[in-house]
């Protein structure tokens, strides 16, 4: 790891193609390069391992363009002189050969590291990414849980009526009652039009008032809810972040570190999980409905709902939610395929009213 270098450098950044750039400072931190300045005002932090130059480094190039693995679209313009003998000690990938002498060390090191993931996965039948996010902190987990939220929601308000916030409340102690989570999942509402639900690391739940609108019944609400539980449940999204950040920063993670990770939310919003992860959640989901003896009807119905407006059908306006929830309408039809019971109601009307209004008051992000 190197040692953090307090040296900054003037650089462009470019959030994607159609932007113009934004002038920002960089330097060297033990995680990776960090970027201040962006027109979002996030610090962002690029691992060195997820890095790419061109051209690649070297004594004759006086600039070059970076670009990050899990952020395709940006990419950084800055001048090499300075910078390159202090890159090439930790992303020799984006080095001239001749520049860096000791690339074929890595290289070996790289191969080593592999081989042992993969007898890690071979002998614990365990996806590698979870494998490492099952060893993070319960309380790092949760710390970083809280900035990704906040990071994804510091443009919206939240929902505060205390009277309609205990139907929230309600409907998860229902659905918890039997989950292995560690700790009570955190559900937070905001006044946002989109219409989706996330969930961040730590049992760290966000729910917008567009899904809350939008919502049918409050089945529909403890279905979507219960799935979100359920990536919870199986770490999906801490396994999200050590897929996008890299070993390296993953391991920090482990010793309780990474607090500059929380700009990474608003990727995350825009990744999509993978069918087997849905399945899981799915099956979690349909666990905790069944013991909570909530119908699962509510959930079916929304996914065929996301289903018809992933397919420019009428009467249905929740396309959002399916970008990062795919594969709708072939969970749906194995949920309808899952053992029957008799389910009740997840909520009382007076309750569902209750929660229909919960964006009536809002206060800032993060206010008391």
């Amino acid at each position: 790891m190197p040692e953090p270098d307090n040296q900054r450098w003037p650089a462009r950044f470019f959030a994607d193609e159609r932007t113009a750039g934004t002038p920002v400072r960089v330097h060297l931190s033990d995680r990776g390069i960090v970027i201040s300045g962006t027109a979002d005002d996030d610090e962002l932090i690029w691992p060195y391992g997820a890095l790419e130059a061109e051209p690649r480094v070297s004594p004759e190039v006086q600039s070059t363009t970076i670009s990050y693995k899990y952020m395709p679209e940006s990419r950084l313009e800055i001048a090499i002189p300075g910078l390159g003998e202090k890159l090439s000690r930790y992303a020799p990938q984006v080095v001239a050969s001749r520049f860096s002498l000791s690339l074929l060390k890595y290289v070996f090191i790289g191969a080593f590291l592999g081989a042992a993931i993969w007898m890690l996965v071979t002998l614990y039948n365990a996806q590698p990414a979870r494998w490492i996010a099952s060893a993070i902190p319960e309380a790092t987990r949760q710390s970083l849980g809280r900035s990704v939220i906040s990071s994804m929601a510091k443009r919206y308000r939240v929902c505060n009526s205390a009277p309609d916030r205990k139907s929230v409340d309600l409907l998860t102690a229902k659905l918890v009652g039997s989950t292995s989570l560690s700790s009570k999942p955190n559900v937070l509402v905001v006044d946002w039009s989109l219409v989706n639900a996330f969930a961040a690391p730590g049992g760290q739940l966000l729910l917008t008032n567009g899904f809350i609108r939008a919502a049918r019944t409050p089945e529909e609400v403890a279905g979507v809810l219960a799935h979100e539980i359920g990536h919870s449940i199986e770490l999906h999204p801490e396994a999200g972040i050590v897929r996008t950040v890299g070993i390296a920063a993953a391991l920090d993670l482990i010793m309780g570190g990474g607090g500059g990770l929380s700009g990474i939310g608003n990727l995350l919003l825009r990744n999509r999980y993978a069918r087997q992860d849905e399945r899981a959640a799915d099956e979690q989901a349909l666990r905790l409905l069944r013991e909570a003896r909530i119908s699962q009807s509510g959930l079916i119905d929304f996914f065929e709902r996301i289903g018809r407006s992933q397919n420019g059908q009428a009467g249905s306006t929740i396309g959002g939610l399916f970008q990062t929830h795919p594969y709708p309408l072939e969970r749906a039809s194995r949920a309808r395929r899952s053992p029957t019971y008799d389910g009740r109601q997840a909520l009382t009307q007076e309750q569902w009213r209750a929660l229909k209004k919960i964006c009536n008051e809002t206060k800032p992000l993060g206010q008391k």
